[in-house]
């Protein structure tokens, strides 16, 4: 059995100022999951950092922070603005699936309400 570990650029549930470097580290590694958060880092560095993994062979991941419904949506929409391949978490399918399903994204929400 195998399976895909998804190395995280985060801490404290934020992206890390440095992601890029660290980002460097882990495509040289090997690793080929690799993920970050859709807060610490403006949108703009996002794409770049997004760009950048995608390039050196990586799957992409975002994993939303958000807990409300308006920020959870906006959290999709910047997944699809910036071309990851997975967007991780957030809980209100009905309202992100579309837009994630126009830009060929898959998603993977929790389960459950956060507390």
């Amino acid at each position: 059995m195998s399976f895909d570990f998804i190395f995280m650029l985060t801490r404290n549930d934020r992206t890390v100022p440095d992601a890029m470097a660290h980002a460097e580290t882990a495509l040289a590694l090997g690793l080929r999951h690799i993920g970050f958060k859709d807060v610490g880092l403006p949108e703009r560095e996002l794409a770049l950092l997004n760009a950048r993994l995608r390039a050196g062979g990586a799957t992409t991941y975002l994993e939303v922070v958000s807990l409300d419904a308006e920020t959870e949506l906006r959290s999709a929409s910047v997944a699809a603005a910036i071309g990851v391949d997975h967007l991780l978490g957030g809980t209100r399918a009905e309202l992100v699936a579309p837009v994630l399903a126009s830009a060929g994204i898959r998603y993977s929400p929790f389960p459950g309400r956060i507390v």
